[in-house]
């Protein structure tokens, strides 16, 4: 008889340690628990010795591997942290530069000339960049003066230096990136505008397609007793560098 009740309590302890799923957690914890639902982020299981009482909540980065009651182990081994998962969706800030060749043209003069720019600044997301712009520009246009009655025809060459700040806004993250460019500050003449300086602006768009971009806009030089107006057109490299967080 005792052989027998002996026989029937071993049973029901092997019984009850099959039907409790072990849940061994990255901190290397171990639990015994009822695992209730298993969804894409997180286990809803409850404590084996308390079946009754309250459902708890793990996310699975943060369980190593759960052996359930049938033998069959399920491992979450791969599965990044919360916190991890959250550090790769901050936005990246990648250093960012560019060199570019262009024209100006001033329709109400008729003139036209080279222009070379360039820039350094940071890209923000991929969708905006912020930084500080600086170039050469020639305009080259005829003049006429008149001396004692007599009218003489010079080519004049306006130079003058531009320095401003950039902003960029890109449509896309693709190959093929649209965006809208903005260039506000100031200019310093060199030629034909010595000693003028003045508010400088240009605004624009443009399509870059892998390094390299094409730009059009407007240009302007302004100041209390000059104003030019001129059309642009760029053709332009990027380049970039180390990323910062």
């Amino acid at each position: 008889m005792k052989r027998i009740l002996l026989t029937i309590v071993c049973l029901a302890v092997a019984i009850v340690a099959n039907g409790q799923d072990r849940m061994v957690l990255k901190n290397a914890e171990e639990l015994s628990v009822k695992v209730v639902n298993i969804s894409p982020d997180t286990v809803t299981y409850k404590n084996w010795n308390n079946l009754e009482g309250p459902t708890y909540t793990i996310y699975k980065s943060d369980v190593l591997f759960i052996v359930y009651q049938n033998g069959t182990k399920e491992s979450f081994a791969e599965i990044k942290s919360v916190n991890e998962t959250n550090q790769t969706k901050k936005p990246l800030v990648k250093f960012q530069g560019y060199g570019n060749l262009g024209l100006i043209f001033n329709p109400s003069v008729l003139g036209a000339g080279p222009t070379v720019d360039a820039g350094v600044g940071i890209l923000v997301s991929d969708y905006f960049y912020a930084g500080f712009e600086m170039g050469f520009h020639d305009l080259i246009c005829d003049a006429q003066i008149t001396v004692n009655s007599i009218k003489y025809y010079l080519t004049v060459n306006g130079c003058y230096i531009p320095m401003s700040l950039n902003l960029k806004g890109y449509m896309t993250k693709s190959k093929i990136r649209p965006y809208v460019n903005l260039s506000l500050g100031g200019f310093v003449g060199v030629v034909a505008f010595e000693d003028e300086t003045g508010f400088y602006c240009k605004a624009g768009a443009g399509i870059e397609l892998k390094r390299w971009t094409l730009e059009l806009g407007y240009s302007g030089l302004h100041q209390y007793n000059m104003e030019v107006n001129n059309l642009y057109f760029n053709v332009g490299f990027r380049f970039g560098g180390k990323k910062y967080w």
